[in-house]
């Protein structure tokens, strides 16, 4: 598989400021770095010229983009830069409270 360019990950994470959520849909969408952590897109968008300049350079220091993705299924995720909670769009399967929400529902 080909590697995005410069070019098309920068255009993602464009993409990603100005629209967080997928559509259609509204599934929520997170900043992937090279370093596995995750960002919310208003950290992005305030640091969008840490991230350029990272991404650009092929620098490790922190803001190196290597995705845009949309946030299926999961445990809460927090922003690498502000710590807010960037829930996924189904949860977390292997969460007790999605099952037992799920047992509920089945009861009801």
């Amino acid at each position: 598989m080909n590697q995005p360019t410069l070019a098309e990950k920068m255009r993602a994470v464009r993409q990603f400021i100005r629209e967080p959520y997928a559509w259609p849909g509204g599934y929520p969408k997170t900043l992937l770095f090279a370093d596995g952590q995750v960002c919310c897109a208003d950290c992005a968008k305030e640091n969008y010229r840490l991230i350029r300049s990272d991404t650009k350079d092929n620098y490790r220091g922190g803001w190196q983009v290597e995705a845009v993705q949309i946030f299926w299924e999961g445990p809460v995720e927090f922003c690498a830069h502000c710590e807010c909670p960037i829930e996924s769009a189904y949860g977390d399967p292997d969460s007790d409270q999605d099952q037992d929400q799920d047992q509920d529902q089945d009861n009801g």
